[in-house]
């Protein structure tokens, strides 16, 4: 288990239930996807996962795993930085 090996607590229903989200530690929210099943990203998304996160004095994680290459993405969220391009 990813969360597991982070040294975070799974929340019950990996967040279905009452605690939103997969997992956190003190620090950190974290939501774990799998690459291989299909899921949808966006801005809203992600800026539910940071607004949950701050209300609780945490950072927020995304978790994507990409099983047939063994790796694992680790998508830190932070707030918008106006004017800012790649």
């Amino acid at each position: 288990n990813i969360l597991k090996r982070l040294g975070a607590r799974r929340h019950p229903m990996s967040g279905a239930g009452s605690i939103k989200w997969d997992g956190s530690t003190d620090d950190t929210l974290f939501e774990v996807k799998d690459a291989a099943k299909s899921f949808r990203m966006d801005g809203e998304y992600l800026k539910k996962l940071f607004q949950d996160a701050t209300r609780q004095g945490k950072s927020a994680t995304l978790l994507v795993r990409f099983g047939d290459a063994d790796l694992l993405a680790t998508v830190t969220i932070t707030p918008g930085i106006s004017g800012w391009e790649s």
